[in-house]
């Protein structure tokens, strides 16, 4: 998919990474998604964000944290088209990413 926009957040593009910056709005060249079906347990036991990177224990063998970032059809944010999990820096906790509202948006007009 191209032409999407990464808004609230960066992206380094090296270790395909979000990361927290000075950037508002990052214009995403190519992006691949996988769809993966979650069983109704998965759903249950695994909150969105869940992957966090707050365990100390394990960290160097444990999964890139990521967050459940939105994908909406344009920037007026009305209407979702899916949840994107994406990888995000270890060093920065999830919420600094929700609170700057990160998102990435089909279209921007």
């Amino acid at each position: 998919m191209r032409g999407l926009t990464l808004e609230g957040s960066g992206w380094d593009d090296s270790k395909q990474e979000l990361v927290v910056g000075e950037q508002v709005k990052t214009a995403v060249a190519e992006a691949r998604f996988c769809w993966v079906q979650r069983s109704q347990e998965e759903d249950d036991t695994a909150p969105a964000g869940a992957a966090a990177g707050n365990s100390q224990q394990g960290e160097a063998s444990s999964p890139p944290p990521s967050i459940a970032t939105p994908l909406y059809l344009n920037d007026g944010r009305a209407v979702l088209l899916a949840t994107v999990d994406l990888r995000h820096v270890r060093s920065q906790p999830a919420h600094l990413f929700y609170q700057r509202e990160a998102a990435l948006v089909a279209w921007s007009g």
